[in-house]
């Protein structure tokens, strides 16, 4: 499920602490958008990695909400797919990845 900056704002000021954020950007670095970093600063930076062995290897419960970011939301998109195979229900995707959040 895509999620916009609306969605993502909100579930950050909520303090729901049982949800993770993977940045899946090649090359993680600030925006230089205050508002934005300290969102991607939360982030466990898995590069290109793979999300779905990172979650495992965590041993999060298949309902765990996962937020993934990327630069344009395709890989954020490939790798949703992968962890809704492996069983994750509450995968979700930051709507046009980095480029989205700095073009609102």
């Amino acid at each position: 499920m895509e999620i916009g900056w609306f969605q993502l704002e909100n579930l950050f000021l909520s303090r729901n602490l049982f949800y993770s954020v993977l940045d899946l950007r090649k090359n993680p670095a600030p925006t230089g958008q205050a508002h934005l970093d300290v969102i991607f600063d939360k982030a466990v930076k898995l590069g290109q990695g793979d999300a779905g062995a990172f979650l495992e290897k965590e041993n999060l419960p298949k309902i765990h909400p996962v937020i993934l970011l990327c630069e344009n939301g395709r890989r954020s998109g490939k790798a949703a797919r992968q962890l809704e195979k492996l069983g994750f229900t509450q995968v979700y995707v930051l709507e046009g990845g980095e480029a989205g959040l700095l073009s609102e």
